[in-house]
């Protein structure tokens, strides 16, 4: 398997997907009802050698991958930045707001948000945005914590080391710069 791709499922994985066990059939899953993480999902799937079972209901697409050797993905991760990019693709929010200050300032705020309740994924994902150069911290709220990046410089630098194979996120990402695609 290529590691790169792997690397992503595992990102997908740790923050949207499922390790499954239907009567002794082995897999992984992954529900939405985005139809661009569907399809990244299902050609991830078949960039793997797997032929992915997919299962629509109204606007929820639930995708199935039976395979016993993706179970154990989540722990092959040798390609940090592609890792990150299918975490934060599959399982995060940007945000972004006009702060107004007292002076009348205006300020624009940027966030990129993931929150887990496991405290110890997100702490090795703070890990790896540090070796990037890319600040983060994470907080509790009620019972999850929540990874922030946050500020113009750690979003920059976040979209251009580790960035977004979905197309709606690199075009919000841009948007949100100031950058005009050519």
């Amino acid at each position: 398997m290529n590691s790169r791709e792997t690397s992503y499922l595992a990102g997908v994985l740790h923050a949207r997907g499922h390790v499954i066990n239907e009567r002794g059939r082995y897999g992984i899953s992954f529900q939405t009802s985005d139809e661009e993480k569907a399809k990244v999902f299902i050609e991830l799937a078949h960039a793997l050698g797997k032929r992915p079972v997919t299962i629509k209901r109204g606007k929820s697409i639930k995708i199935f991958v039976y395979s016993k050797d993706l179970i154990h993905v989540r722990e092959r991760v040798s390609d940090e930045k592609a890792f990150l990019q299918g975490f934060f693709d599959f399982g995060s929010t940007i945000y972004f707001r006009l702060r107004i200050h007292k002076n009348g300032k205006r300020q624009r705020c940027y966030a990129i948000r993931s929150s887990k309740k496991d405290f110890s994924i997100l702490r090795k994902v703070k890990e790896m945005l540090s070796k990037l150069g890319i600040n983060s911290h994470i907080y509790r709220s009620g019972r999850t914590f929540t990874l922030e990046i946050y500020g113009k410089h750690n979003f920059t630098q976040f979209y251009v080391k580790v960035g977004s194979k979905l197309e709606s996120r690199r075009k919000l990402m841009e948007k949100l710069l100031g950058i005009h695609a050519q």
